[in-house]
């Protein structure tokens, strides 16, 4: 995460302006398209297009033509309460890049965003999406259907954790069916739902566009950039209470108060079952002009970023920061500095006989052996809610 982050700031985003775009979508579609990479990628690539339309009509109308967008989308897994929840953070460059007279690539950013600006295209990226479902005989009679499922006839069990975790209820053991256990939730609270600045939503389609970055607030972007490949939940947030269940803290409290659930080590098993991805799956997607087969990606990565040397960029920066670097930019701490004498350290060598490092472990008082772990216990009967995924969309 750190690294790739690093990379993302220092090698792909320009010194430009961007604003992270972050859609949600219904219950129902997030369990389609946890399964389907495709028609993941499909729904991604109409919700790309949708922005890249409206900021190029945005910059058409101020006399800049053909402009180009760019933007890198970070399709996650998981909410707050880990449960799936496929959605997408698209971080864009708010303009457009546009080459001038004579021939020089220039970025054009966005003049203004408002709510209304926001609404219309949510609104646009409900009907591209339910076009596209309709079109692959997923959407019929104003609903998504489960005629077939593709995830139920490889795994019935697999589909059953997926259909549960996008309700927040347990799929197996003794509570199948019910949901996960909520601490501090006021039973009378009523269902409010938040609403914030340049955020809308429309039948289940959620889009917010309130993180905006500054084109050299480089520290800001990569905190952002963090966030979109944050993992599902920081160890921080999560406690294994005495009797073996797992209390997860919510980073928000929820409108109903709740602010912990509370999980048996199945339970907990089975919600992180549904985060894994399916093998040779590519989580992180770049766009436009930062896609690698653009023709404008070398000038736009370089873009204001580099110095340069009779007209041309200097593209000799690295494009791999070192474990030392990384753990100074992130925790400040200078782990090649000397605790003697402040001086810097390097690496002189690197030890692999087991023998010699078994020596070394003893004589700092550490373990040289693994702990011993516990055979895998067969599942109880799993709870299958596939019916109950159309009421949740309302």
């Amino acid at each position: 995460m750190a690294e790739l982050s690093a990379h993302l700031v220092d090698h792909i985003f320009p010194k430009v302006p961007t604003r992270q775009w972050v859609l949600t979508l219904p219950f129902s579609l997030r369990y389609k398209l946890a399964w389907n990479h495709e028609l993941t990628k499909r729904v991604l690539s109409e919700f790309y297009s949708v922005i890249q339309e409206f900021y190029c009509e945005r910059a058409e109308a101020r006399g800049v033509t053909g402009g180009r967008s760019g933007a890198v989308t970070a399709i996650q897994r998981v909410g707050s309460a880990i449960n799936l929840n496929v959605h997408y953070h698209s971080e864009f460059a708010d303009g457009v890049f546009a080459r001038g007279d004579e021939g020089a690539l220039h970025f054009h950013p966005l003049d203004e965003l408002s709510d209304d600006d926001v609404a219309f295209l949510v609104t646009k990226v409900r009907e591209r999406a339910l076009r596209l479902l309709q079109k692959e005989g997923i959407f019929e009679d104003g609903q998504i259907s489960f005629a077939f499922d593709e995830l139920s006839d490889e795994s019935a069990s697999l589909s059953g954790m997926y259909g549960a975790s996008v309700q927040s209820r347990v799929s197996m053991g003794e509570r199948a069916g019910l949901r996960v256990r909520r601490i501090g939730r006021d039973p009378n609270a009523p269902p409010i739902e938040s609403s914030t600045r340049l955020q809308a939503r429309v039948d289940g389609f959620d889009l917010h566009a309130g993180v905006f970055v500054g084109a050299n607030d480089r520290e800001r972007l990569e905190r952002v950039c963090r966030y979109l490949l944050r993992p599902p939940v920081p160890e921080s947030r999560l406690e294994l209470l005495d009797d073996g269940m797992v209390l997860l803290e919510l980073k928000n409290e929820f409108s109903d108060g709740t602010t912990h659930l509370l999980y048996s080590g199945l339970e907990f098993l089975e919600k992180l079952a549904t985060l894994v991805v399916r093998p040779r799956i590519k989580q992180l997607i770049y766009h436009g002009v930062f896609a690698p087969n653009s023709a404008w990606r070398k000038e736009v990565v370089t873009y204001k970023r580099f110095p340069t040397t009779d007209g041309k960029p200097d593209h000799t920066a690295s494009n791999k920061s070192s474990w030392a670097e990384l753990l100074k930019r992130i925790f400040l701490i200078e782990a090649l500095c000397c605790p003697r004498c402040g001086g810097p350290m390097r690496v002189i060598a690197n030890i692999d006989d087991p023998c010699v490092i078994q020596k070394i472990l003893n004589h700092l008082g550490l373990p040289t052996t693994s702990p011993s772990t516990k055979p895998a216990r067969a599942p109880h009967d799993y709870f299958d809610p596939l019916d109950e995924l159309f009421a949740m969309d309302a």
